[in-house]
């Protein structure tokens, strides 16, 4: 994954590892990058808001995000770990499997299973936000994973389409920040949030929308889907502005060689040169 062209004096990178046992690369840093503009690329990179991750190198003590990596002790070609809190890791470790029960039964359905544990214990109007948190973020979880079907029963289920990170970034940021080639798991993604109404003009902390993001990525397919995308939803909501247009306006604007017509019945269209 990378967040712009590697340039001769910008090589540096990192390898994030997580507590799914995965990896992901974070190319063209350099040693002054501070850990807060790390978070902000690992969170599009694994779909986790800021504010829920635990990002640490060696101890496995938080790195403090005012620093930079050379003032942290990190060299190029590094590995930090990605963490979140263990409620949430056996969230992201159901949505991993695919399998729809074993995802609703951590907490994202007020009926099902029967609330057990703490949810029992608190008021229904507190159950039913902490159900709409664990929604969203499996929902941007999934988005960056690529996994329609899973984003589609989640929004089926109450999440926020819409919903943002603690940097702004909705699920369509994070599922654009991702290489989508024709036919991939993203360009699912991507087609069926636009579809169910995700706003592509939305902008995160830092002025950028899903398309910006899209660019500075530099992942073509997903900027010509989301150009398209934009562009049938500019057609579906246009309106006629001028249903009773004069006949001499018309010809006036519209021809290549405009003429005003002899009468309103336009039996003469142009006049002859």
């Amino acid at each position: 994954m990378t967040a712009r062209r590697a340039t001769t004096q910008n090589n540096f990178r990192i390898f994030l590892l997580t507590f799914l046992e995965s990896s992901h690369c974070l190319k063209c840093l350099s040693p002054v990058t501070l850990i807060k503009d790390v978070v902000r690329e690992v969170e599009l990179c694994i779909g986790i808001s800021s504010d829920l991750m635990h990002i640490s190198f060696i101890d496995k003590g938080d790195l403090h995000r005012d620093l930079s990596l050379t003032d942290s002790n990190i060299v190029n070609e590094s590995s930090i770990l990605v963490t979140t809190s263990r409620p949430l890791e056996t969230l992201f470790k159901s949505i991993v499997t695919g399998d729809i029960k074993l995802i609703i039964n951590q907490g994202l359905s007020e009926f099902f299973p029967y609330p057990t544990g703490f949810l029992i214990n608190i008021s229904v109007k507190q159950r039913q936000e902490f159900i709409k948190r664990r929604l969203n973020t499996a929902l941007l979880f999934s988005s960056g994973l690529g996994l329609a079907n899973i984003c589609n029963t989640l929004i089926c289920l109450g999440a926020n389409i819409n919903a943002t990170t603690k940097l702004g970034r909705t699920a369509l940021h994070i599922a654009a920040a991702h290489s989508s080639s024709p036919s991939s798991s993203f360009e699912e993604v991507i087609k069926s949030l636009v579809e169910r109404g995700a706003n592509m003009k939305l902008k995160d902390a830092f002025g950028e929308t899903p398309l910006d993001v899209a660019k500075r990525y530099g992942n073509r397919h997903t900027v010509y889907l989301l150009q398209r995308l934009n562009w049938l939803q500019r057609c579906q909501s246009a309106k006629p502005q001028y249903l009773d247009v004069p006949l001499k306006t018309f010809q006036m604007c519209d021809s290549a060689n405009p003429k005003w017509r002899r009468n309103i019945n336009g039996q003469i269209y142009l006049q002859a040169n």
